[in-house]
């Protein structure tokens, strides 16, 4: 005898009404019947109305069913094509209005959700607008003229690049959502919730390399320069870490990237490049979807609590500083070299984007 649902669960006396058969419960129907089970007997056992158990037997002996429920016609539309084509017409226009200012604007006489389903009819969906770095038509030439300069480079020329770059790490950021099992009553219980702290918590600035012909520099934490005006991050700063790394990872073929952050056009880090005879990558402003490093911060972040779950538990300002810079170095080297490799292999597909978007914001 086949067997109930497992989803219906505990059979009672009642009869589920008005849900749709599936094929499978038409098949288990038919199946039990021939089986030799009366009516009742198969009402009872899979819930389903005692009428709708003898139709679908009915219907499936006069050879009237294919197992899938025929169409229907549904409620008639409030609206026509016209209002639907308006609709179409001003969103594409005016992006940025909500739901409820396409009715105000067009006075319609329709629902939030009929709006909404005309427009998915389109593929049109209401998205958070994406963030980027404010971009001038000057800063978009340069990019494309960039890109238009490069653009015959195979992802080998690519791989001879030295990628490189800062980023601040703040205590916290890495740390993935965490889901629990629970009722809708149980929202609110303390062993559900999430804490999160206010305010910002202690981070450290890093810096880091790669390319495809050597591999990863080291992570290196930087150190605050005092006599810098807010006792932060300065020229000086940047090239003691030149001084460490730049001997491991650079020779005379290979090109060393770095963006336009003041402490990288300094003058005294300009002639110590000078002296060294470091070829640079000329960088066009404000483009970090166009340096393949940067992709790397966030599994550098996550990596973090992988290193140190407990990491959140330390106190004391220095203390965590210390610990998050060894758990960041650490984590560095964790990340598979197969991740650096796709960035350079696929280099430009991003020369590319540029090019498409005519110097202006890219996907990366």
């Amino acid at each position: 005898m086949a067997q109930p649902r497992q989803i219906l669960g505990e059979i009672s006396g009642n009869s589920k009404r008005g849900k749709e058969l599936t094929p499978w419960d038409r098949a288990t129907i038919v199946s039990q019947r021939k089986a030799g089970l009366t009516y009742p007997e198969i009402s009872k056992e899979l819930g389903i109305a005692l009428t709708t158990v003898k139709k679908t037997v009915k219907k499936h002996s006069a050879g009237d069913s294919t197992g899938h429920s025929k169409p229907r016609s549904g409620r008639p539309k409030k609206h026509d094509d016209r209002v639907h084509r308006r609709i179409i017409r001003f969103c594409r226009t005016a992006p940025d209005a909500t739901y409820a200012e396409v009715i105000e604007r067009l006075q319609l006489d329709v629902s939030k959700d009929t709006v909404r389903r005309i427009l998915k009819e389109q593929g049109i969906t209401n998205w958070r607008k994406k963030k980027r770095p404010a971009l001038t038509k000057e800063n978009a030439r340069e990019r494309l003229l960039f890109c238009r300069k490069y653009k015959a480079w195979s992802a080998d020329d690519w791989k001879k690049v030295i990628w490189s770059d800062e980023c601040s790490v703040e205590r916290g950021t890495g740390k993935q959502q965490r889901w629990v099992f629970r009722t809708p009553q149980q929202k609110w219980d303390q062993h559900m919730i999430e804490p999160v702290k206010k305010g910002k918590d202690i981070s450290v600035m890093i810096w880091a390399a790669f390319s495809g012909a050597y591999g990863r520099s080291h992570l290196v934490v930087m150190e605050r320069d005092p006599d810098s005006a807010r006792g932060g991050y300065s020229a000086a700063s940047y090239l003691a870490v030149l001084n460490d790394q730049m001997e491991r990872i650079y020779e005379p073929d290979l090109i060393f990237m770095q963006d336009n952050a003041p402490i990288h056009t300094a003058r005294k880090v300009k002639q110590w490049l000078q002296e060294r005879g470091i070829s640079l990558l000329k960088w066009p402003p404000f483009s970090p979807d166009l340096n393949p490093i940067e992709h790397m911060w966030f599994t550098l972040k996550e990596h973090v609590y992988k290193v140190n779950p407990l990491i959140e538990q330390v106190t004391g300002p220095l203390e965590i500083e210390t610990t998050l810079g060894h758990a960041l170095v650490e984590a560095w080297e964790l990340i598979p070299a197969a991740r650096f490799e796709v960035l350079w292999q696929k280099y430009p597909k991003r020369i590319e984007a540029v090019l498409k978007a005519k110097g202006w914001w890219t996907k990366y």
